[in-house]
């Protein structure tokens, strides 16, 4: 956070926004795999959400809503039918 704040203060663009697009994915990372597609038998995080916040100017085009219905449909599924 240190080094955010600094290239911000000096200035340095470039670095800020980087730094500021790790913050952003970190935040949609804990955001998507805790609270939209949590799932209580874990203790971690899937990386492959990762892949959608490559571009974070498409995360806004997503349909969280329709996704986290099938997950939450699959899940339910999985835990009623006996395997």
């Amino acid at each position: 956070m240190k080094v955010v704040n600094r290239a911000e203060k000096d200035g340095d663009n470039a670095t800020f926004e980087r730094y500021k697009g790790y913050m952003l994915r970190a935040y949609l990372l804990l955001l998507v795999g805790t609270i939209i597609f949590s799932n209580k038998a874990k203790s971690n995080v899937d990386m492959t959400y990762l892949n959608y916040f490559i571009d974070l100017d498409r995360v806004h085009t997503y349909a969280y809503g329709t996704a986290a219905l099938a997950f939450l449909y699959r899940e339910l599924s999985n835990a009623t039918v006996p395997s």
